[in-house]
């Protein structure tokens, strides 16, 4: 059929030769037949071109040339009539294939001339048609597109133009393939063989055939791709870390890590051979150094997973004194004005392999310095290099300066002016280092109006693109002026992605004034433009917590914004959080703006019987505060909500709604209370008065709660909780009648059980320190706590031994309660009383059939040594023979059950407090 449809006789072809049978394929299918037509055509004019180009007797041109230059203009003219027929219908997956099998046809042709700008225009375009269908993300087409990159790539690298990104969809791809892979060998106990499957890939792939502008382009893909993925940073470091137990570093870490060392040994260290023939040393090859820079990236996962160890498994396998060695001789770059791209590399992958070891061994190598980049020094200063260095290395200076500085616990100031002017080029991922770590050294330096002074960096790396809202979000308020957000807004061009920052911002106090200005406009209406639901209700989640009047020049505008966000009246499904989050947080907005909502399907029913039979998915907490929110954006009555909290509370006591029920109730605090004191309060009126109480400001209905749980006959725990939020937030309107209560419950619920243990010893503990006043008007019911305290510590002989983590604050209560004395008292009142503490707990410890366990003791001795002090203070005890014997026996001394036991327990008790005094423990 080529034959017939291309007969040489009748060539050379003019510039309609393929529109004939252009025009007759119609439809995707019929155009796959172009590429074997070319081939034929391609083929026909090879072998017959010098009959069919002829070449004028007068023309002075070399005849080869002439006819290699016509073939080469006919074979173009037929390519791109193809090409743009193809192209016509780009999105068919089947024509990728068709447009390969043609530049597969020209490649075996051989005739393409790169200098030809033509052909050029043709090869770049191919290239931005395959580059935007490998970010689509259709896996079918990877294959033949890569395949075409590589052709376009041998037919002319200059117009190919391989970008430095790999697709997003593709890398996410590949991490999780190599996430899965490590896993895989993890299980298996075969990671040294996977990493040394990596090595030799990687090896493989930097040729030393391969030109240096392209193992560059190579070396930008690898770093930039899924090497460098946080899921696979941190999977390879889990992994690795879990073959290390203990402070041991495994043999399997140390054949790992001696590989990395290895093969980085043989592309810097040069033999001793090649030492004796080289007089001077030479620079290193592209192909080595992207090897080096490739792989001490991975040997810092490998460094990251021996955190914490201290010694290896194997003696003689020691990876890290190897590798030490190897920091010892890394080669230095030439100390010229010009650093080459091999040299930059390599000095940035020392400059991370020794940060990696500092961080490991947790010390700073004084004889590893980064000498050619920095002065001789301790502090580190940029010296001026080229540009390709800045770019290369200037990342992992600062980095390596900020890891010094965290090292060192300081940063001098020329290294903060370094710093800062570094900052200007630095990347998004360097930024996030700085504003993470590097604000509290440099605060230490400077003061925070300086900082934003001289951070300066942040408006010009604001000001060379879109914004980086990720870093935005990091950097505190303080240090982004006015001027900043200004900038920022006005950039904001995906209001989608600027959500979080944006609702940052107008959450500060200082921009207020931006939202009644033209910008704060532009925004709502960008919000009204896109009209998702969600994004719009985020934002008056944040506005709606300020007073309407701060937005009364964008009433109109806010109004208009709440419809765009969609009708609230439909049906919404009741386990959506989100889209009931949303919902509610639409009808607060429009009822706060003042705007009649429709009338809507109440939801409050169903997702209240979701609630309460368990079917509803994720978090209960969770759902339960969804549930209040939609309760609440329903009615304006306050009591549907409480009484939902209440049922909450008394079916789950795990709950989690403090600032939802602060939230909804806002404004109906005291009917709340009021609410919960009517009637006799449960364990769930307690709950819900704790949360309310913090945020009440009636003295009266305060009391009335007090009164009102102190009168209550529910759970002691849940009374106690209540007392010790009321103490901690509103101690002011306590009375001492309250107190004598509040002793007369705790002694009451001591008594009952041992578990209100802890409770009582917090609640005494906050009394102390808000209202020491009350405590020392009543010692004598004080003391009487005291010693039930001490009971609940003993251990039964048929139990097991209690926990000493109530015996800890049980002796800071008592060292807190020895360190209170109203005012002009040398001496503490309870200083009368110290002996009958101290008798108390010679009793309780000296009980025949239960007693303390030996850590419980030593834990209650600080608080004992201050008592012990407290009575002997001012020359009380004079006692002869078994010192402070005298001291206990008015106080029932030896009366209790232990006998004469109690009398030996109190002379230990003192003789250790004389010990400890002596060796200025007591």
């Amino acid at each position: 059929m080529a034959a017939l449809l291309f007969q040489h006789t009748l060539l050379p072809p003019s510039r309609d030769t393929m529109q004939p049978i252009l025009s007759q394929l119609s439809t995707p299918g019929s155009l796959l037949v172009l590429p074997a037509l070319f081939a034929s055509l391609v083929q026909i004019l090879h072998q017959h071109r010098y009959p069919i180009f002829t070449q004028a007797s007068s023309s002075k041109i070399p005849h080869d040339v002439f006819v290699a230059s016509k073939e080469r203009e006919a074979v173009r003219l037929v390519l791109s009539q193809i090409l743009a027929r193809l192209y016509e219908e780009k999105r068919s997956p089947t024509l990728c294939h068709a447009r390969l099998a043609l530049w597969k046809t020209v490649q075996l042709w051989g005739g393409y001339m790169e200098r030809e700008s033509a052909w050029g225009q043709m090869i770049r375009a191919e290239a931005l048609l395959a580059e935007q269908s490998l970010c689509s993300g259709d896996s079918a087409l990877v294959g033949p597109l890569l395949e075409i990159f590589s052709t376009l790539e041998n037919l002319d690298h200059d117009q190919t133009q391989i970008g430095t990104s790999c697709p997003p969809d593709l890398r996410t791809i590949a991490s999780a393939l190599l996430c899965s892979l490590i896993r895989y060998h993890q299980l298996t106990h075969t990671l040294p063989s996977f990493f040394d499957l990596l090595l030799q890939s990687l090896n493989g792939l930097y040729l030393d055939s391969i030109a240096e502008d392209t193992i560059i382009s190579l070396y930008n893909v690898i770093t930039a791709g899924p090497l460098s993925d946080d899921n696979v940073r941190r999977n390879a470091i889990q992994s690795l870390r879990s073959s290390n137990i203990g402070k041991a570093r495994s043999t399997a870490w140390d054949h790992v890590c001696t590989s990395f060392v290895n093969l980085l040994s043989s592309k810097l260290v040069p033999s001793v051979v090649d030492q004796k023939k080289r007089k001077r040393p030479t620079p290193h090859a592209s192909h080595s150094a992207a090897l080096v820079g490739t792989t001490t990236r991975l040997l810092q996962f490998c460094l990251a997973a021996a955190a914490g160890t201290a010694f290896d498994t194997d003696p003689p396998h020691d990876a890290i004194a190897k590798l030490l060695s190897l920091v010892q001789e890394w080669p230095s770059p030439p100390a010229e004005n010009s650093i080459s791209w091999s040299a930059a590399v390599i000095e940035a992958g020392r400059l991370r392999t020794v940060q990696a070891m500092e961080r490991l061994l947790a010390r700073r190598f004084p004889a590893v310095e980064v000498a050619s980049f920095y002065s001789s020094s301790q502090e580190l200063t940029l010296e001026e290099v080229s540009d390709p260095m800045k770019e290369i290395v200037a990342d992992d200076q600062i980095r390596f300066t900020l890891h010094r500085g965290i090292l060192n616990g300081r940063l001098s100031p020329d290294t903060i002016d370094w710093l800062l002017n570094g900052l200007v080029n630095a990347s998004t991922a360097v930024w996030q280092v700085t504003l993470e770590q590097g604000l509290p050294l440099i605060e230490c330096v400077l003061s925070k109006r300086n900082i934003r002074l001289r951070l300066g960096a942040v408006q010009a790396f604001v000001n060379k693109g879109s914004p980086e809202y990720p870093l935005l979000n990091i950097c505190p308020p303080a240090y982004l002026d006015k001027k900043i957000k200004l900038d920022m807004i006005g950039k904001t061009r995906d209001v989608s992605v600027a959500a979080g920052w944006l609702n940052r911002t107008a959450s500060e106090a200082d921009t207020i004034g931006l939202m009644n200005g033209k910008t704060f406009s532009t925004i709502i209406g960008e919000l009204a433009a896109i009209g998702d639901t969600h994004l719009i209700a985020e934002f008056f989640a944040v506005i709606i917590a300020k007073r309407p009047e701060s937005f009364a020049s964008l009433h109109e505008e806010l109004v208009d914004l709440s419809t765009a966000a969609g009708d609230e009246a439909k049906q919404t499904d009741a386990f959506d959080v989100k889209a009931l989050r949303s919902r509610n947080l639409l009808l607060q907005a429009k009822r706060w703006l003042g705007v009649p909502a429709q009338e809507i399907q109440p939801l409050r029913q169903s997702i209240c019987k979701a609630f309460f039979s368990g079917a509803f998915p994720g978090d209960r907490s969770a759902f339960a505060r969804t549930v209040l929110e939609t309760i609440a954006a329903e009615s304006v009555d306050a009591s549907h909500v409480i009484a939902t909290a209440l049922v909450m509370y008394s079916r789950y006591t795990d709950l989690e709604l403090d600032s939802t029920l602060h939230e909804v109730l806002e404004g109906s605090i005291d009917q709340a209370i009021s609410l919960c004191c009517a009637t006799s309060p449960s364990p769930a009126h307690l709950r819900l008065l704790t949360v309310m109480c913090g945020r009440c400001n009636n003295v009266e209905i305060l009391q009335r709660a007090v009164r009102t749980a102190l009168a209550a006959t529910s759970d002691d725990i849940a009374i106690i909780d209540f007392l010790e939020r009321i103490v901690e937030e509103k101690a002011s309107i306590l009375h001492h009648d309250d107190i004598v209560q509040i002793l007369g419950l705790t002694t009451h619920a001591l008594v009952a059980s041992k578990h209100v243990l802890s409770p009582s010893i917090n609640l005494l503990s906050s009394l102390s320190r808000r209202r020491p006043d009350l405590i020392l008007a009543n010692l004598p019911d004080l003391v009487d706590v005291i010693a039930l305290m001490f009971i609940g510590l003993q251990m039964r002989r048929d139990l097991t031994a209690p926990s000493s983590t109530d015996a800890q604050p049980l002796s800071r209560l008592l060292v807190i309660l020895t360190q209170m004395r109203p005012k002009g008292h040398e001496i503490s009142p309870l200083a009368k009383h110290a002996p009958a503490i101290l008798v108390a707990y010679t009793r309780a410890a000296a009980d025949s059939q239960s007693g303390f366990a030996p850590q419980v003791r030593r834990d209650l001795e600080p608080g004992l040594f201050g008592l012990c002090n407290l009575a002997t203070a001012g020359g009380r005890v004079h006692a002869h023979g078994r010192e402070g014997e005298g001291l206990g026996t008015p106080f029932g001394l030896g009366e209790g059950p232990g006998g004469e036991g109690e009398k030996e327990l109190w002379a230990e008790l003192w003789r250790s407090w004389s010990r400890a005094r002596y060796l200025g423990q007591g």
